[in-house]
Formats: C-alpha cells, structure tokens, sequence
C-alpha cells in the first residue's frame, strides 16, 4: 500500500522516541538561520516525515526542495523493476509517482530515471514497483529523487529512431538507424548522408514521441535519463516535522509547507539519513564520522 495514515501509526508505534543526532560543544547549540523559509517544492502526498539533520536545498527568492534518500536493502538485477528499500521508522517514505534514480557520485551526471507505479510495506521494508529499470543495485546502495530530462536537454535530436530510413526529410534532420546503430543527417531534401555511428554515452531525442535512446552493450535502446532532484543541499532541518497530505486525501486541501532551516551545526553521520557521495563531498568538518553544512 502507499505510506498513508495506517503506516504512519503503525510505524510510529513502533520507532517513535528520540534519536541523538546533534553534535553539541558542551551545551554550545551553535547555528545560523536562513533569512527566511522556503515552500517545499517536493512535498509528500500523503502523511509524511522530515526528520530532525535532514538535507534541503534552500534557495533565495524560491522554493526549495527537501533531500529524500532511500537505502537499498536487497541486490537488484540491472533489468529488475522491483526494489526493496529500507522501512524502519526513520526512513523516508516511497510514493506512487515518485521519479528515482541511483544516487550518482556526482549531482551532475546523468544516469537512468523511472516512475514508481507501486509500494507496499512489510517487514520493514518498502517495495517499489518501478515502470522501467534504473540497473544493477547493490545493498547499500542509495535512491534519491530525479529529474527526467526533457528532449531540449538531449545531446542529440532526431525525427525518428527505425530500422529504415525515413522516405521524407528537410536538409539538416537527423534520425537513427536501429539496424546499422548510425545516426544519420539530411544533406538535402530527402536525401541523407552516409551516416556516423551513434557514441556511447550520449543521449539522443526523439523529438516525434518525446523518448530517448541510447548505445547500450551494442544495441540502440530505449532510456528515461535524469539527473538528481536535489543538487545542493544547503542546510539542516532542526527538528522532526510531520506533513499533511498534499493531493486530498483525508479531506485536507490546499495544503501546502514550508520550513526554516538552519546551517552551521554538524550531525553524526550514521545517524542521518543516508548520504549519497556527491553529498558527502559537501562535508565541512574535519571530524570523521561528523556531517557539517
């Protein structure tokens, strides 16, 4: 089932209580605030937790966004569109419709995106029923929230991805050739060009159905590329909130959050949510083991 009220009590009923995760200087709770607060712009759609030493991206004049990460618990085949990931009661919660991806070591690169269709919870853990695969998965391995790329953002557009080529064309269209894995260009009306082999690595659009595509072990194969939601996590949030739901449910409308968030304390590492590398790289602190924005 999706996380609704029923999970949010029986969870709670079973992990609710304090959890140290403040590095504190001898009674010193130094922090700085952020000038003002920010409307979540990824909120939850049903009952929901940020917990106290959570990550956001908090960003002047805007809104900002509320790091959700979600840590595998059983190894996942590179075609498997069913991942388990953790349940226990300080884990952020899966929804329906939610876009994912695995954590990359940088916020920058671009890996493979989907849509979860499912969830269900049992025995502490939360399966998602994805609608395409995102590869292999390690336990251990950390699912953050994604941002699917749009067809302007591809490396390359083309009118069409077939087998043949297509019997009209304007000088300069392109369009790929699933059988010879060339990618070939218009030197004049109707007319193409002898054609070059598509790069590994590189995204191409089809600007005819709006999907993309990409050299995977030597096929020409049909992808959803993203990249991470939340790129900069910028500051804490300072203490357990509870949401509301956003979509309806439960007779609650309009509803919409916003926080005041905090940087310059530091927490215990293995006590926050789990830090995906190009988090981790953000670290100020010198103390192993300490997290510092």
């Amino acid at each position: 089932m999706a996380y609704n009220l029923q999970t949010l009590f029986s969870v709670s009923s079973k992990y609710r209580g304090g959890k140290f995760v403040w590095w504190k200087d001898a009674g010193n709770d130094v922090r700085s605030n952020v000038l003002s607060g920010n409307t979540i712009l990824n909120p939850y759609l049903g009952m929901g937790y940020a917990f106290a030493a959570d990550l956001f991206e908090y960003r002047l004049k805007e809104g900002g966004y509320l790091l959700k990460t979600f840590l595998v618990t059983n190894v996942a085949a590179a075609n498997a569109t069913t991942v388990y990931v953790d349940g226990k009661g300080y884990s952020h919660i899966p929804e329906v419709g939610n876009k994912i991806m695995a954590a990359p070591d940088a916020a920058s690169t671009v890996g493979f995106g989907a849509t979860v269709t499912a969830v269900t919870l049992a025995n502490d853990k939360f399966e998602l029923t994805l609608d395409r695969p995102i590869g292999a998965l390690a336990v251990g391995a950390i699912l953050v929230e994604a941002k699917l790329m749009v067809a302007s953002e591809a490396d390359v557009q083309v009118k069409a991805v077939v087998a043949t080529a297509p019997a009209t064309a304007t000088t300069g269209d392109k369009y790929i050739n699933t059988t010879d894995k060339k990618l070939y260009t218009a030197t004049a009306a109707d007319t193409w060009g002898t054609g070059a082999l598509i790069e590994a690595g590189k995204y191409y659009a089809n600007t005819t159905d709006g999907k993309f595509y990409a050299l995977i072990s030597a096929a020409v194969t049909e992808v959803v590329p993203a990249t991470v939601l939340v790129k900069n996590p910028n500051t804490f949030i300072e203490a357990d909130i509870e949401f509301l739901p956003t979509d309806g449910r439960y007779g609650f409308t309009d509803v919409s959050h916003s926080v005041n968030v905090v940087y310059g304390k530091k927490a215990f590492i293995e006590r926050m949510q789990p830090l995906p590398k190009y988090v981790l790289a953000k670290n100020r602190s010198y103390i192993e083991g300490v997290f510092e924005i």
